[in-house]
């Protein structure tokens, strides 16, 4: 887990993130968080060239706009209005002020989520149409409760991450040449 200070620094300002392909690991730089969220939100993941017509979107990245709501939320929700950062203030300052207002511990753990949280917007996920080389699965079904099912791939694979996962029997598998092995096995 990262320290305070360094949760703070990659969400008010550029840092170096690792990126990890074929094994080998480079560093980049890369924007404040609250930036990259800036920018999250303001995507619109249905336009581009050759749409085709129109598609029914919302003008912004829902997910993202909640995940800013949550950090602005909790900002007013832990502070009283005596240690708030001026309303006019930048949401980075706004957070660093609250940072050093409450306990350590609940600043990192908040924090630490919500850097994952942005993080995992970029996250690219592909199911996988091949069954479980661990539990021979393909498929999973996920209940809901008027009674229906949702039935999914079992194998998910992350790309960023370079990790597959079943969704079935829970076995990962990391690096993209034990998942090629493993997927390579089952054929």
């Amino acid at each position: 887990m990262l320290s305070l200070d360094s949760l703070l620094h990659e969400f008010t300002n550029d840092h170096l993130t690792p990126h990890t392909w074929h094994g080998t690991t480079t560093y980049t730089r890369a924007l404040p968080l609250l930036q990259q969220l800036e920018h999250a939100i303001t995507e619109r993941p249905n336009t581009g060239p050759g749409g085709g017509g129109f598609k029914p979107t919302s003008p912004c990245n829902d997910h993202a706009l909640l995940i800013k709501a949550a950090i602005e939320h909790q900002i007013r929700y832990d502070l009283p209005a005596t240690q708030q950062a001026p309303k006019n203030a930048t949401l980075a300052d706004k957070l660093t002020n609250w940072a050093r207002h409450v306990d350590t511990d609940y600043a990192t753990t908040k924090l630490t989520g919500w850097r994952d949280a942005i993080k995992a917007l970029d996250e690219t996920i592909v199911p996988l149409r091949v069954p479980c080389p661990s539990c021979g699965e393909t498929w999973v079904s996920t209940p809901f409760e008027d009674g229906s099912l949702r039935i999914d791939e079992a194998l998910r694979f992350r790309i960023n991450a370079e990790t597959a996962e079943c969704a079935a029997c829970k076995t990962t598998w990391h690096g993209i040449d034990n998942v090629r092995t493993a997927l390579i096995a089952t054929t």
